[in-house]
């Protein structure tokens, strides 16, 4: 769920609509904001990454994509979402670093196993 705030002309915060994905019923461990897009990406506790875009007729927000039960994006919490160009980056607790092409249809076009990396880096 998405708790969307309004703020008016006098400077006053106020809670908007709810967002809700009732496909993806996890809870949010990180969000982003793509400004060339327009969407937020949202990470979630089951591994999942959903899409959310700022829709001009409703003025809310709206689930453009989200992964499913069957085919998550990782196997562990989503710990962190970043953006380079195109590219939608995310790393989890499952210790893969993935990376996805937002030009084309979110495909997966890497994922590293960072495990042994910072197995390397703790090393003394």
């Amino acid at each position: 769920m998405i708790i969307s705030f309004m703020l008016d002309q006098n400077g006053n915060l106020t809670q908007g609509k709810f967002a809700i994905n009732e496909k993806e019923k996890s809870d949010i461990t990180c969000i982003n904001f793509n400004e060339n897009l327009k969407m937020f990406f949202c990470g979630h506790n089951s591994g999942n990454i959903s899409a959310w875009k700022i829709s001009e007729e409703i003025n809310f927000l709206v689930c453009v994509a989200n992964s499913n039960e069957n085919i998550r994006v990782h196997d562990d919490i989503v710990n962190y979402i970043t953006f380079k160009d195109n590219f939608l980056i995310s790393c989890s607790s499952d210790n893969y670093l993935k990376v996805f092409n937002l030009d084309n249809n979110f495909e997966n076009v890497l994922a590293k196993n960072y495990e042994c990396v910072r197995k390397n880096i703790i090393k003394i």
